[in-house]
């Protein structure tokens, strides 16, 4: 089956992981957000001994080789996909994959970590985004989670932040965080005119 090959490989590949335990999953979502569309770069982190655990029982591994592997790949980016949802004003909306930056897998002693990238259009005069992340729950799980906004759009509200009388006394953005409640993103945004526009 080639599993030395195989194995040889996962030792030697380098990856960028959470810094915390290595037996809990993570789940990494970078949201980039424009006037007219969205795009989503979401990343599962496994530990590296469930991941070759899933290999071995997995019936894309029978024959082994990269052939295989690609098989399972795909399927695992597929169930990664299913157990997203994406929603704006509240009406689910449709998205394409688009090709991440580096490879999709890396692997390495303590995570297998697949990225998947999604982009979706926005209507026109959309004020509220909804993002859900369904994949691999059941155990405690590490998140991180940060939303990046174009100039054009200013967050009037992210769940990302706890606001007090106006003042922002806790920001969940971009920090590793043992808390399921960030499974979701939640955003009310308007599109504003530019400066330049504005001076036309």
């Amino acid at each position: 089956m080639g599993w030395w090959l195989w194995w040889t490989w996962i030792w030697t590949s380098l990856s960028w992981a959470h810094p915390m335990s290595s037996s809990l999953h993570g789940h990494e979502v970078q949201l980039y957000l424009e006037g007219d569309r969205v795009e989503i770069r979401y990343a599962a982190e496994i530990p590296t001994a469930r991941y070759l655990q899933q290999l071995k029982t997995a019936p894309e591994m029978d024959q082994g080789g990269a052939e295989a592997q690609a098989a399972f790949d795909a399927a695992f980016l597929q169930d990664l996909e299913w157990g997203l949802s994406l929603r704006v004003d509240g009406e689910a909306v449709n998205w394409k994959r688009i090709d991440p930056s580096g490879p999709t897998r890396r692997v390495d002693e303590r995570f297998a970590i697949y990225q998947l990238w999604i982009s979706a259009e926005l209507p026109a005069g959309a004020q509220s985004l909804n993002f859900l992340n369904g994949n691999l729950d059941g155990d405690p799980a590490y998140f991180s989670s940060t939303v990046y906004a174009a100039p054009e759009i200013r967050v009037d509200a992210s769940s990302l932040l706890d606001v007090d009388q106006g003042k922002v006394i806790r920001d969940r953005s971009n920090s590793w965080i043992l808390d399921d409640s960030l499974r979701e993103i939640r955003l009310r945004f308007a599109v504003v005119e530019s400066a330049a526009a504005s001076a036309e």
